[in-house]
């Protein structure tokens, strides 16, 4: 298989290689994060999914601010502090 790298000018400094099998002809895509970026899409990861954040954000008010100690607002906050935490 060759291996044909393109750097891509981002600021995330992300490498794609792009690999073509020399039997198939099959193409993929091999994407090489830096290691801030990587961190960047796990903090996201841990976003929830959850019905009432949509809910609350359509009226305009916070998950965190109209259910305070709902399970979903504590995440909220803890993803917060942990943001803060990355650039304080």
């Amino acid at each position: 298989m060759s291996t044909i790298k393109v750097f891509l000018p981002t600021s995330t400094a992300s490498q794609v290689a792009l690999k073509i099998c020399e039997t198939s002809r099959e193409i993929s895509f091999v994407i090489y994060l830096s290691s801030e970026f990587e961190s960047y899409i796990k903090l996201l990861l841990e976003i929830p999914i959850f019905p009432k954040v949509g809910k609350y954000g359509d009226e305009g008010k916070p998950i965190v601010e109209s259910e305070p100690d709902h399970e979903i607002s504590k995440i909220y906050i803890k993803l917060a502090e942990k943001i803060k935490s990355i650039y304080n």
